[in-house]
């Protein structure tokens, strides 16, 4: 199970799947499109964190048992690196999308936002929680692929150094992905707890698809 073509296929997926929603979106107009393209980045957004804090997770309680089958959350996760640049175009939506962008807004409750919610200071929070991200898919996933070559057991080490602090950055990017991306679409509309309901989606997310992964493998075998 340490090497597998489930990657390429997840990979080839993911663009098709993007493409077919830009087609349709296309046809529908920009707000129908960019909608779209932000459904879908969601959805296998939360997939790759989910499954990157599933792995982070068997380090920081040292479990033993999932080691055989931690190859298959280690390369859903590699699904971050297809959102990078998808992430990096969405940012494109936002005059569409988010009526926060309109300076003619007049809701005094999104007025109060503007600190949070302008421009600059939004794709600096998505360059950063994107960095985030892929440094710590680096040394979480890459390390590990990286100790199978060379057997090198401070990859692992490094590992588990790094998960408890990926999972307090897990917590914080996550629901700054679940205030900007989601429910700034409503700026006038607050929860003081959105973050924990995309993070419990995020979870399972990850976990449905480890499942399902591993399920596909073993009617391979």
């Amino acid at each position: 199970m340490t090497r597998f073509g489930a990657t390429p296929m997840l990979v080839c997926g993911a663009l098709l799947g993007l493409a077919g929603i830009a087609v349709a979106g296309w046809d529908a107009g920009l707000v129908q499109f960019w909608a779209n393209w932000i459904l879908w980045l969601l959805f296998i957004l939360t997939i790759a964190l989910g499954c990157l804090f599933i792995v982070a997770l068997e380090h920081v309680i040292g479990a033993k048992w999932s080691v055989p089958v931690r190859r298959v959350p280690e390369r859903l996760s590699s699904l971050i690196l297809l959102i990078a640049p998808a992430l990096l175009l969405a940012l494109f939506s936002l005059p569409h999308l988010y009526p926060w962008m309109k300076p003619a807004a007049a809701d005094p409750i999104a007025s109060g936002k503007a600190v949070w919610l302008n421009m600059p200071f939004f794709a600096i929070r998505v360059l950063v929680c994107l960095a985030l991200w892929l440094i710590s898919y680096r040394i979480l996933v890459s390390g590990s692929f990286r100790q199978d070559r060379e057997r090198d057991p401070r990859f692992n080490m490094r590992a588990r150094r790094l998960a408890p602090l990926f999972m307090i950055l897990f917590g914080i990017t996550l629901t700054v992905v679940a205030f900007d991306w989601i429910s700034s679409l409503e700026p006038s509309w607050y929860s003081d707890i959105f973050g924990v309901y995309l993070f419990a989606g995020t979870f399972l997310a990850g976990l449905s698809a480890t499942t399902l992964l591993l399920l596909y493998l073993r009617r391979r075998v």
